[in-house]
């Protein structure tokens, strides 16, 4: 329908999220088959979505939707955070609140640090999430002014963590306006970094863990590549 989604990928199925008017569900494919959308059908590897789980809902519309682990997937909201305990379609799994005041920024507002941690942005700053246990600001870290009390309409941001120089790049732009950063994960120092060719602004980044060192690193994605 034309819609920009969320894509993510959880339990051996496609998760999709962030539809244009229905903003509060998602939906998963079967298990083994991204092409079959089919929630009909008996068996526990069927297409499954928000409306037909047993896992629960949620109210808010969806910002993000974090793969933690094999067994949790995070959905970031507006304003509230749900954490998703094994497959929705087997008896024992549950979706739960894990925070009714903190959302992610955006779809890419997050990344993963190496011992696991889910660091994102919120409109309230910048939080952590430990798998199994909660949710908890960066008291440490003194923001930048760019990440207090930002705009989700006007705002896009882009995280991903660097494990070749050990720390956070994130990147927020808007029509007209850039901010980049770089947050040093030893010791928690921010570090504003600049581009001098405003066509080569990135607006995604992403990090791919090759076995070759030479591929191995942050691969920033701007206009032209």
């Amino acid at each position: 329908d034309g819609d920009d989604r969320i894509i993510a990928v959880f339990q051996d199925r496609l998760v999709l999220a962030e539809f244009k008017n229905l903003p509060q569900v998602w939906q998963m494919s079967r298990q083994g088959d991204p092409t079959d959308w089919d929630e009909g059908a008996s068996d526990s590897k069927g297409a499954v979505s928000a409306t037909t789980s047993k896992a629960g809902r949620i109210g808010q519309p969806i910002r993000a939707v974090v793969p933690v682990t094999e067994d949790y997937l995070l959905f970031g909201c507006t304003s509230s955070m749900y954490l998703l305990a094994g497959d929705p379609k087997v008896p024992g799994s549950s979706l739960g609140c894990i925070a009714q005041t903190i959302g992610i920024a955006g779809r890419d507002a997050w990344c993963q640090t190496p011992g696991g941690l889910i660091v994102f942005l919120s409109t309230e700053g910048l939080f952590a999430y430990q798998p199994g246990g909660g949710i908890a600001a960066l008291s440490k870290v003194v923001l930048p002014a760019e990440f207090k009390n930002i705009t989700l309409s006007d705002w896009r941001v882009s995280m991903t963590y660097d494990h070749n120089a050990d720390g956070i790049h994130i990147f927020m732009f808007r029509t007209g306006q850039a901010s980049f950063w770089f947050l040093d994960w030893a010791t928690k120092g921010f570090f504003q970094t600049a581009f001098v060719d405003s066509g080569l602004y990135p607006n995604s980044a992403a990090y791919y863990p090759s076995d070759r060192v030479n591929l191995r690193g942050a691969y920033i994605g701007c206009a032209d590549g």
